[in-house]
């Protein structure tokens, strides 16, 4: 977050506070915005991807219940 924050405030210095939003993308510093913000996005999205595995790993239903009955048997 600290690098993305940095990358921002560069774009911010570069085209100016009160500049429109249209002057930021056109930035050369938007790509380091976007490619920082793009692994940020990547690191939440496994990070939610695991929680979401451990959830559905917790939740017992009758078919996953089945499955552990037929394994145990043998």
């Amino acid at each position: 977050m600290r690098e993305l924050g940095r990358a921002c405030s560069a774009v911010q210095a570069s085209v100016g506070r009160s500049s429109p939003d249209e002057a930021y993308l056109d930035a050369d510093e938007w790509g380091s915005v976007i490619a920082i913000a793009a692994r940020l996005a990547q690191v939440m999205v496994t990070n939610d991807l695991q929680a979401a595995a451990l959830v559905q790993n917790s939740v017992s239903t009758p078919e996953r219940e089945s499955c552990r009955r037929a394994l145990m048997a043998g």
